[in-house]
């Protein structure tokens, strides 16, 4: 008789591991116990001094809806130059002659020579600077200079709405003047609601915009001009 000799016995093979309930809460603790002791350690290894970014979109909520809206980069004032001769017509009938050198919510300066006079605003009916004359131009850091005879412009002409009570131009032979974007309530009769309305044209123009009309009318500049470099 032959007799079969295995090398190695069923029974003598190692028991195979059986992996429990109970073993695996045992590894689940484990685990959550590691997480909780090296946090604070990574944690003081991360700078809390970073400066904080400001998002590039923010998100509006309306009920149930959301809806993500870019941000957008607010735009700078609008440069402008006076020509140095105007005609002012009052509504009495009146007009003055002179340069308009100043600019706010009551009246504006008219200045012929050395004699200037001040007209108030709602006596205003019409501005009409002469475009063939000098205009004071900014030339560097708080330096005005009066450049050429005539400044030519090179685009078509845009008309502003600008409220009257936040227009504020202050001795122009000495200081460069704007238009606030936060002013503007129309271009071109397009109404402008917030300053990221304005045309991205117009923002952060490198050029100067030559005044050639204002219109008084209820408390709002109307203001005619066209750009120039």
């Amino acid at each position: 008789m032959i007799e079969l000799v295995s090398s190695k016995s069923y029974f003598d093979r190692p028991p195979k591991m059986k992996i429990t309930k109970t073993t695996i809460v045992f590894l689940v603790v484990v685990a959550c116990l590691t997480v909780v002791v090296c946090l604070p350690v990574v944690a003081q290894t991360i700078p809390n001094d970073l400066p904080e970014k400001t998002p590039a979109t923010i998100i509006k909520q309306d009920g149930d809806r959301q809806t993500v809206v870019k941000k957008l980069k607010k735009p700078k004032p609008i440069p402008v130059l006076l020509p140095t001769r105007a005609r002012v017509k009052l509504k009495d009938g009146h007009q003055r002659t002179g340069s308009v050198v100043s600019v706010n919510s009551q009246q504006i300066m008219i200045k012929r020579g050395e004699i200037s006079k001040a007209e108030d605003i709602n006596n205003i009916e019409q501005i009409k600077f002469d475009k063939s004359e000098c205009c004071w131009w900014p030339n560097g850091i708080d330096i005005i200079v009066l450049r050429g005879v005539g400044v030519e412009t090179i685009r078509k002409d845009r008309h502003f709405k600008v409220r009257a009570n936040e227009l504020v131009w202050e001795n122009v032979e000495e200081k460069a003047i704007e238009i606030k974007p936060e002013s503007v309530i129309q271009i071109d009769n397009r109404p402008i609601y917030t300053p990221n309305d304005i045309p991205r044209s117009m923002r952060n123009v490198q050029g100067h915009y030559v005044v050639s009309k204002m219109e008084h009318k209820e408390q709002v500049w109307i203001i005619t001009a066209a750009l120039s470099f």
